[in-house]
């Protein structure tokens, strides 16, 4: 199991849109349905997310990871290109490898080797929305991209949430 956080390229708020909240739904509903990876837990902020996810095959958890950014990415520059072309300019790549560059380079995998911290990240990972900096809602459930109503109401719109029990 793994903690994982990948972030826009700088820090933009790229992910307040709704539409392009659901094409990373959509691409971990996919993850799930293709036996790639078992998503506990998640949250679209604005500027970026967090996931506790299992991928199934462990030699393969930065090749899961690439596929995730690279697909988002690609299908963030059609969505930006149909609907806001002028702001793909905030996102236009200084190396010559590609056009656009959407996710910050870097993003963060921690392996949890333990219940108890799967639990810690669980909670943060629902916490973010409610975060003095953000204020998105006042409860975790109330945030609709996110797992929190799954583990909180037993109820959620994304068929993909395995709960962490499960793998820990």
């Amino acid at each position: 199991m793994y903690f994982f956080t990948a972030t826009i390229n700088n820090w933009q708020n790229l992910l307040s849109n709704n539409d392009v909240k659901k094409i990373i739904t959509d691409s971990l509903s996919w993850l799930s349905k293709e036996n790639k990876a078992y998503i506990h837990g998640f949250v679209i902020m604005p500027n970026h997310i967090h996931l506790l996810w299992t991928i199934n095959n462990q030699n393969q958890v930065n090749e899961i990871e690439n596929t995730l950014l690279k697909y988002t990415g690609h299908e963030i520059k059609k969505h930006l290109v149909s609907k806001n072309s002028e702001l793909l300019e905030n996102y236009i790549s200084t190396p010559n490898d590609r056009a656009y560059h959407f996710w910050e380079r870097r993003a963060r995998t921690i392996e949890i080797k333990s219940k108890e911290i799967a639990i810690q990240k669980l909670n943060y990972i629902h916490n973010n929305p409610i975060q003095e900096k953000w204020k998105l809602v006042s409860l975790p459930e109330e945030y609709q991209f996110s797992s929190a109503k799954y583990y909180v109401c037993l109820d959620s719109e994304f068929d993909f949430i395995v709960h962490f029990n499960d793998f820990i």
